[in-house]
C-alpha cells in the first residue's frame, strides 16, 4: 500500500492506495494549521481502514502549487513515512 500526499493550494489529499485501487481518502482545506492537521487527518485514515503504519511500502508527495511552509511540512512528512518504512 501507498501513501499518497496532495497539495494544491489550501485543498490537502491524503489517500491509501494498494496497487490502482483507492483504499480510502481524505480531503479538507487548510486552515494555516497543517501541521497538526496532517498528522491527525493522516492517524484518523489509518485507523479507520485499520492500517497499520508498517502496512505502507512508501509515501509519495505531489505539491502542486503551495506555500514554503506547506511544502516543506509535507515533503518532512512524507520523507519521514519513508524513512521508517526502511527501518
Amino acid at each position: 500500500m501507498n501513501l499518497n500526499i496532495r497539495v494544491k493550494d489550501r485543498d490537502i489529499l491524503l489517500e491509501v492506495k494498494d496497487g490502482e485501487e483507492i483504499v480510502d481518502k481524505i480531503e479538507w482545506k487548510d486552515e494555516n494549521s497543517l501541521s497538526l492537521s496532517l498528522l491527525k487527518n493522516l492517524d484518523r485514515l489509518l485507523r479507520k481502514n485499520k492500517i497499520n503504519a508498517m502496512d505502507l511500502e512508501k509515501s509519495d508527495v505531489n505539491i502542486i502549487s503551495a506555500g514554503f511552509s506547506t511544502e516543506r511540512i509535507m515533503t518532512t512528512v512524507s520523507k519521514t513515512v519513508n524513512y521508517c518504512l526502511t527501518k
